[in-house]
């Protein structure tokens, strides 16, 4: 099965039809830089080959977590929403862990292929309104806005995961640094950024 065929595999089979859900909850939002650049110096194919790499194992650990994705187009920028969650941990958890495991596959294939790609992952937790309107499923809410703002923050040139105090206080994530720098949150005020390291 070709790289975009295994894409389009995941894509279709990573969310339910339909996904109404208004509240709480945390999204992920996530592109990969660093391409345009590196497109002059490698064969496009072998670019294409790692990006789909990437792109799939996004694809495949947000579907693992139970995440929805809204948007099902081919591209690289992927944007993921957990609602209400079934199991022990908080849709906040849920959002962080994966974002965790699309950063350390991000490197794991910059170490492999030596290309110089960087995935910026933003993990963000507040009201939001998720349903299908028109034929078309939209997100509405505070934590899309809050999450393009932590992708202009992250430094250039590596890989990076952003999340705000908003989704730290509902994890179990306590191995952290001191925050990065602080933005307008879902609350409306500035909050912290803080930064996972592996």
């Amino acid at each position: 099965m070709s790289i975009l065929s295994s894409i389009k595999s995941l894509m279709a089979g990573s969310s339910p039809r339909h996904f109404p859900f208004s509240g709480v909850g945390s999204l992920l939002l996530s592109d990969i830089a660093g391409f345009s650049s590196t497109a002059s110096e490698i064969p496009a194919l072998e670019l294409f080959k790692v990006m789909g790499r990437i792109i799939t194992a996004e694809h495949h650990f947000i579907h693992e977590s139970h995440g929805f994705m809204p948007y099902t187009r081919v591209t690289e920028v992927v944007l993921a929403v957990w609602g209400l969650s079934g199991s022990r941990s908080s849709h906040a958890d849920l959002a962080v862990k994966t974002a965790k495991k699309i950063l350390a596959e991000a490197r794991t294939v910059q170490a492999e292929t030596g290309f110089s790609l960087q995935v910026r992952v933003a993990v963000t937790t507040g009201e939001m309104t998720v349903d299908t309107i028109g034929g078309r499923t939209q997100v509405f809410g505070a934590p899309f806005s809050t999450a393009q703002r932590l992708l202009e923050l992250a430094a250039p040139h590596r890989s990076q995961l952003l999340y705000t105090s908003e989704t730290l206080e509902l994890t179990y994530e306590r191995r952290v640094s001191a925050p990065i720098a602080t933005t307008r949150g879902c609350s409306g005020q500035d909050v912290p950024v803080f930064e996972f390291t592996l």
